[in-house]
C-alpha cells in the first residue's frame, strides 16, 4: 500500500537574502524517501530535492538554491515513496520568489543649492509603490540628514531635508528602497552647497572716524570663491588676485541710515564685487566720495590666495568732502545681483543682503 501524501511547510515568500539556501519541510510515512519538485510559472524552471523521514516522520531539504527560478508564483511539489518503491499521491503548495526591487530615481533635486536655502531642500523622485525608502544626505565633514516615508501608489515620492548644519561644497543625496520582501534597491545624485558671508569688517587705516586713504573694508566667505566671478581678467590659477591703478572706490550716501561703496574698475571687462553697506554715514548728505590715488596710494582690491578674503582698501581721496567723528555701525554685504560672485564650483551667493555679527568702522 503506496503511503500517503507528505505535509509541506514552505516559506510564503523567497527575497534575495533568502534565495540561495531555502528550507522545506514536513511530515511523511516513516522511512519513506520524500521527493521533492520546486517549478516556476509554467513550469519553466525545476529545482529537486529530496529527505528521508526519520522514525516519527519528520523530513526537510535545506540548502535549496532558487536562483533559476523565475520571479512570481512558484510551486513546491512533494511525493513520499517507501521502502517497497510504491509512490504516494503528491502534496503541493504554493509561494512567492521576489528578488529585485525598482532602482529608486530622483526626479527632483537641486543640483546647485544657495546657501540660504539649505534648510529647506526639496527633493522628489520614484520607486517600486509602496515600497520604503529612506532618504540621504551628507557632505564631505560627515554632516547627515536622512527622512523615511513610504511610496505611494504610483511610485511617486517627496520630502524635505534640513542641511543647515551642512558645509559648503559637495553633497550627495541617496534613495534607498527596501520592499516588503527585504529586497533592496538604491541611487544617488550629487550637488554642491554654495558660499556664504562669514564676516564683515571696517578697518580703520588713516583717521579714527572718517573715510580716508588706508581705510579697508574685510569680507570673508564660508569657502574659496572664483576669482573671476568678481573680476573677469582675475583668471590666473594662484593667487593672490588683486586691482590696483584705475579702481574707483564710490561711497554714496543714499538718504538712508548708511552709506554704500561700491566699485569699478578699468582692470575688468566686467566687475561683479558687489556693494558694501557701511552701517553709518561716511559722506554728507547726497554727495559722493571717491577714492582712487595711484601708486601706493592707489584704491586697492584683493582676493586672498585661498580665494576665501576679499580685502578693499580705500585710495587718496579723489572727490567729496568726508563726514568725521562717525560712530561703529554694523556693515553689509550685497552681492551682485547681475553676474553674482559663485564658489569654484560655479554656485552663486544668496543675493540679498547680508549684515554682519558686529559693528566696527573705518
Amino acid at each position: 500500500m503506496p503511503p500517503a501524501a507528505p505535509t509541506l511547510s514552505v516559506p510564503s515568500a523567497v527575497s534575495s537574502s533568502t534565495v540561495g539556501s531555502v528550507t522545506v519541510s514536513g511530515t511523511a510515512e516513516a522511512g519513506a524517501t520524500v521527493g521533492l519538485q520546486i517549478t516556476d510559472a509554467g513550469a519553466a524552471h525545476t529545482v529537486t530535492g529530496s529527505a528521508t523521514a526519520d522514525g516519527s516522520g519528520n523530513w526537510s531539504v535545506t540548502g535549496l538554491n532558487l536562483s533559476t527560478l523565475s520571479d512570481g508564483q512558484i510551486t513546491y511539489t512533494a511525493a513520499a515513496t517507501d521502502a517497497a518503491g510504491n509512490t504516494g499521491p503528491s502534496a503541493t503548495q504554493t509561494g512567492a520568489k521576489k528578488t529585485t526591487t525598482a532602482t529608486p530615481a530622483f526626479t527632483t533635486y537641486p543640483a546647485k543649492i544657495t546657501s540660504n536655502a539649505v534648510s529647506s531642500v526639496q527633493l522628489a523622485g520614484t520607486a517600486e509603490a509602496g515600497v520604503g525608502l529612506l532618504i540621504t544626505s551628507t557632505d564631505s565633514a560627515g554632516h547627515s540628514a536622512s527622512a523615511t516615508l513610504t511610496a505611494g501608489g504610483t511610485g511617486a515620492w517627496s520630502t524635505t531635508l534640513n542641511l543647515a548644519a551642512f558645509s559648503p561644497g559637495a553633497v550627495t543625496f541617496t534613495a534607498k528602497a527596501t520592499d516588503a520582501y527585504g529586497n533592496t534597491a538604491s541611487a544617488s545624485v550629487s550637488s554642491r552647497i554654495g558660499p556664504k558671508v562669514v564676516s564683515i569688517s571696517l578697518l580703520n587705516g588713516g583717521a579714527a572716524g572718517t573715510a580716508d586713504a588706508g581705510d579697508r573694508v574685510v569680507i570673508v566667505f564660508s569657502e574659496k570663491m572664483s576669482p573671476s566671478s568678481f573680476c573677469s581678467t582675475w583668471t590666473s590659477a594662484t593667487g593672490p588676485w588683486s586691482l590696483g591703478s584705475g579702481l574707483n572706490v564710490t561711497i554714496a550716501n543714499s538718504g538712508g541710515t548708511s552709506d554704500n561703496l561700491t566699485l569699478t574698475s578699468t582692470g575688468c571687462t566686467t566687475a561683479d564685487f558687489g556693494a558694501v553697506g557701511l552701517g553709518a554715514h561716511y559722506s554728507a548728505s547726497n554727495t559722493t566720495l571717491q577714492f582712487k590715488g595711484s601708486g601706493s596710494r592707489a584704491s586697492q582690491a584683493q582676493l586672498s590666495s585661498d580665494g576665501t578674503t576679499l580685502t578693499i582698501t580705500l585710495g587718496a581721496l579723489f572727490k567729496g568732502t568726508p563726514l568725521t567723528g562717525v560712530s561703529a555701525g554694523t556693515p553689509s554685504y550685497q552681492p551682485a545681483t547681475t553676474g553674482t560672485p559663485t564658489d569654484i564650483g560655479g554656485v552663486p551667493l544668496p543675493t540679498q543682503s547680508v549684515p554682519a555679527t558686529s559693528t566696527s568702522r573705518f
